[in-house]
Parts: structure tokens; C-alpha cells; sequence
């Protein structure tokens, strides 16, 4: 994940840990409907709060205790994937665009 807050912030790569911090949200029914929601479609979901996007659901295996696999696709492979913008963009559009062409990338790759 990649995350920024305006055209001159750091960018961040967020790295898949050994294990996942894990939210029990049992008593919160409309994250468990879209949880169950990216489940059964195994399509992820980007959360955002207005136009800022806040985490990312996607959907894992039946095994809790399995650990996300990295994706499969090299950086060669994305850098020429993406077609040049025909206006410039803010870090943060950037960051939205590429959050969520990874997310659909994520869900054809079945992870």
C-alpha cells in the first residue's frame, strides 16, 4: 500500500508483516456486511472518508491464520501498465488511482 497527504508528502510503502494486526468486528454490522460483501465477491472495497481514501478490504482465504501472499506482478510489468495521464494530477489522485488498479489486480490474481 502507498499512502501521501498532499503534492509534497513522503510516499510510503506499507510491507505485509508476518502477522496481521486483526479488528474483531463482530459488533459493528455494517463492517461485517462489507466484509462479507468482498467475501462472497472476492472484489476488494476502498474505504474512504469524503475523497480520502482509508484502508483497503480485501479478501483472503478460508484459513485465518494463512499470511497474504505479495502480488505476483514484477515492477517492470506495472511501470509501462498505465497509460500517461492526459492532465497532471495530485499525489493524492495518484495515490487513489494506483490503490485501486492494485486492488482490482489483487482480486483477478485471486489473493
Amino acid at each position: 500500500m502507498i499512502a501521501a497527504d498532499g503534492p509534497n508528502a513522503p510516499i510510503q510503502e506499507t510491507v505485509m508483516l508476518k502477522a496481521t494486526k486483526h479488528i474483531d468486528i463482530e459488533k459493528l454490522p455494517e463492517l461485517v456486511r462489507i466484509a462479507e460483501e468482498v467475501r462472497a465477491t472476492q472484489e476488494p472495497r476502498l474505504l474512504r472518508k469524503g475523497k480520502e481514501a482509508l484502508a483497503l478490504v480485501v479478501p483472503v482465504s478460508a484459513r485465518p491464520d494463512s499470511p497474504l501472499p505479495p502480488t505476483k506482478a514484477s515492477l517492470a510489468e506495472g511501470y509501462g501498465s498505465v497509460p500517461a495521464f492526459s492532465k497532471s494530477l495530485s499525489v493524492g489522485r495518484m495515490v487513489e488511482i494506483a490503490t485501486e488498479e492494485h486492488a482490482q489486480e489483487t482480486a483477478r490474481e485471486g489473493l
